[in-house]
């Protein structure tokens, strides 16, 4: 019992921390930790903030969003899990506490000063019956 407790400890660490940091080290993946806002248009007002943390390659983002795409207030929380390749940084995503039927995917570039990210937000719309894409800017 007591080897394989061990067995499965190695195992969590090198899969969940080494493995990315030394995939991180190898792809010189930039840090895009901390704090980030974001909006629906470029240089347009804030409609939520985004906590991101790092470790390696491997990327873990924790976002509220404030205001709807129709700029009334609401308060929606979303999970990101992904990675960064270069300067692109690819996420799927859900809505927390939606059970996983509110989901989707984000690519976004991130800028050469390493402060600013654009790119795409798509999810499968149930009511339009069909995949929906948005343009999306993050600034720190």
């Amino acid at each position: 019992i007591i080897s394989a407790l061990v067995g499965g400890i190695v195992w969590w660490i090198f899969t969940v921390f080494l493995i990315p940091v030394i995939g991180g080290w190898i792809n010189k993946a930039p840090s895009i930790s901390g704090n980030w806002n974001y909006s629906d248009i470029k240089d347009g007002d804030v409609v939520g903030t985004a906590k991101i943390s790092q470790t390696g390659n491997r990327v873990k983002v924790s976002a509220t969003r404030t205001k709807d795409r129709d700029g009334g207030a609401c308060n929606r929380e979303f999970i990101y899990r992904g990675a960064v390749k270069g300067r692109d940084v690819v996420l799927n995503y859900e809505q927390k506490n939606a059970g996983g039927f509110v989901g989707g995917a984000m690519v976004l570039r991130l800028n050469a000063s390493l402060n600013c990210m654009d790119g795409i937000t798509a999810y499968f719309s149930d009511s339009a019956g069909e995949v929906i894409k948005h343009d999306i800017y993050y600034q720190k």
